[in-house]
C-alpha cells in the first residue's frame, strides 16, 4: 500500500535507543515513532485478521488511551482521520496493513513529514524478534546495545530515591542481549548492530552506517538532533501538568544538547567497586557481547544471584503472558489500571 520502509530500533532500556530515535526524527525523510507497543498488544489477536471493523477500531482508541500522558510529552500527535481514511483506502486488510496505517497517523511536532522510512522504537519488541520478522518479511531492525555496566548505572540513576536490583537488572539485560543476539545470529542481513559506545564517540561515522544499511541519505541535521528536541520536546513537556511531566522533562533535557562521551565510561567513579564485579561475574563468559569484562574473584552472593535470575526470568514471562492474552482481556485491563 506505501513505499514507506517500515523498520524497528530495538535492545534493551537505557541502551541509547532513544538517543537514536532523536538523531532519526531530525532527518527531513525519516520518522522513527515513540515508545508505543502496538505489535505486542495486536499482533495476536490480529495476525490472520482480513476485515476491519468499527469495533476494532474503537479497540484501538481505548488502546492509546493507555499512552494518552506519554504522549504529550513527546513531539507526537496521533491523528484518527488520517488512520480511517488509510483503512479506507486500503485494497486488502492484514496485520501489516492495519500496522502500517496506525503508525502513518503519528504527526511529528507542528507539520506531516513526508518521510520514506518509519522506525517504531520499542525495547520490548526485543523479546518477540521472530514474530516481527514473521509479519514483516522485508523489516530491517537496528539493534542498540550498551555495556552493562554504563546500563547499570543509567538505570539506578533513573531511580534516585528508590533501590535499584543489581541482580535483577544485569540478568535482565542477559536475558534481553542474548534473546537478541540468537536472532540475529540467523538473520545478519535485517540488523544493524550498534554500540551506544561508538554512537556516542562517533555520531557521524554511525550515523552514515545506519543510513547506508537502510539505504537512505546521510543528512547532517541528524547531529543536531538536540535543537529538535528543545523545539518540540522541551516545548511540549512545559505545557504538560501530568504527573510524569518532571521525570519527561529530565529525560528530554539529557537529549536537548550535543551527544557526547561523558556518560560512556561514567560507571567507573559512580559504580562501587562491589558493582562492578557482580556485573561482571554475571556477564563475563558472554564474549559476544564484545565488551572488555573481566570475570571478578569476588564470589557472588548466590542467593541474591538466583533470586535476580528468578525476578528477570518473571518479568520476561509475565509479558509473554500478556503478549498471548486476548485483546479483550487486554483491554479490560487498560481500563482497570
Amino acid at each position: 500500500m506505501s513505499s514507506i520502509a517500515f523498520n524497528f530500533i530495538v535492545g534493551k532500556a537505557n541502551s541509547g535507543t532513544t538517543l537514536l530515535m532523536s538523531m532519526l526524527n531530525a532527518h527531513p525523510s525519516l520518522q522513527a515513532t515513540p515508545e508505543v507497543d502496538f505489535f505486542v498488544f495486536f499482533y495476536h489477536s490480529w495476525k490472520n485478521k482480513t476485515n476491519f471493523s468499527e469495533n476494532d477500531h474503537s479497540s484501538i482508541k481505548s488502546y492509546l488511551k493507555k499512552f494518552e500522558n506519554r504522549r504529550k510529552s513527546n513531539a507526537f500527535s496521533w491523528d484518527e482521520a488520517v488512520f480511517r481514511n488509510l483503512i479506507e483506502k486500503s485494497e486488502v486488510i492484514s496485520f501489516e496493513i492495519i500496522y502500517q496505517c496506525f503508525y502513518r497517523a503519528f504527526v511529528y511536532a507542528h507539520g506531516k513529514k513526508e518521510y520514506t522510512h518509519c522506525f517504531d522504537k520499542n525495547p520490548y519488541n526485543t523479546m518477540v524478534l521472530e514474530d516481527i520478522i514473521k509479519a514483516f518479511p522485508s523489516a530491517k531492525f537496528v539493534y542498540v546495545i550498551r555495556d552493562p555496566r554504563a546500563n547499570y548505572l543509567s538505570r539506578k540513576e533513573k531511580l534516585k530515591n528508590k533501590k535499584a536490583n543489581i541482580y535483577f537488572d544485569t540478568q535482565l539485560w542477559k536475558i534481553f542481549n542474548t534473546t537478541a543476539l540468537n536472532v540475529i545470529k540467523n538473520n545478519e542481513h535485517k540488523f544493524c548492530v550498534l554500540k551506544y559506545e561508538d554512537l556516542a564517540a562517533n555520531p557521524a561515522g554511525q550515523l552514515k552506517r545506519v543510513s547506508e544499511f537502510f539505504d537512505f541519505p546521510y543528512n547532517e541535521r541528524m547531529l543536531s538532533f538536540y535543537s529538535d528536541i528543545k523545539e518540540n520536546n522541551i516545548k511540549k513537556i512545559e505545557e504538560n501538568t501530568s504527573l510524569i511531566r518532571e521525570q519527561a522533562k529530565e529525560k528530554y533535557l539529557k537529549l536537548s544538547r550535543p551527544v557526547n562521551t561523558d556518560r560512556v565510561d561514567a560507571w567507573r567513579e559512580r559504580l562501587t567497586k562491589d558493582e562492578v564485579d557482580i556485573i561482571s561475574n554475571i556477564c563475563s563468559v558472554d564474549a559476544q557481547f564484545e565488551y572488555d569484562i573481566k570475570f571478578s574473584k569476588t564470589t557472588l552472593n548466590f542467593i541474591k544471584y538466583y533470586k535476580g535470575l528468578l525476578l528477570a526470568n518473571k518479568n520476561i514471562l509475565k509479558n509473554k503472558l500478556i503478549y498471548y492474552l486476548p485483546l479483550s482481556v487486554k483491554l479490560k485491563l487498560i481500563k482497570v489500571i
